[in-house]
């Protein structure tokens, strides 16, 4: 009967243990999953204000308050006196020109923009200047591509290739 009831115990004592192990498992699962939810939750609370706000300034109805220049063709007599142009702006804003092309292949192709490349130096400053100067004159078009390279004493070497509008010659 001893036998009998120590084997009992022993497998009372198992089954207790057994059912008691995998159930906290399932509580240290729960607890661990919460962690996670929470950690969510955080990230969502501090993404969807953001949403909401771009939603509503993307709502936001836009009316340009700005003028846009009335942009004009230069007539082709006016080209060869055009790099002296370019580089009085460039002087008039403390700038030296090292280079300026001006691409002639446009009279072949009928094109109604030219090509233009200015090499300049100076510092960043006066440059910005001189776009804005650029960018004001009505035949202006685009500015196709612009790099800025680290120069001596302090000064910057800058390159722009931009295009403007010129007349089409009728043949």
């Amino acid at each position: 009967m001893l036998i009998f009831t120590s084997i009992s115990i022993i497998i009372l004592s198992f089954f207790i243990i057994f059912s008691i192990i995998p159930g906290y498992r399932s509580i240290k699962k729960i607890r661990q999953d919460i962690e996670v939810i929470s950690v969510d939750l955080g990230v969502s609370n501090k993404i969807i204000p953001a949403f909401v706000k771009a939603k509503k300034i993307n709502e936001i109805n836009f009316e340009p308050n700005l003028s846009f220049p009335n942009r004009k063709r230069l007539d082709h007599e006016r080209l060869p006196g055009l790099l002296n142009k370019f580089q009085s702006i460039a002087l008039k804003h403390k700038l030296g020109i090292t280079d300026n092309k001006l691409d002639n292949s446009f009279l072949s192709k009928q094109s109604d923009s030219v090509s233009i490349i200015l090499g300049l130096h100076g510092q960043l400053q006066d440059f910005r200047d001189f776009l804005i100067s650029i960018i004001s004159l009505p035949f202006f078009k685009t500015i196709e591509t612009i790099s800025i390279h680290p120069g001596k004493n302090n000064s910057n070497i800058f390159s722009i290739n931009f295009k403007i509008n010129v007349e089409t010659k009728h043949e």
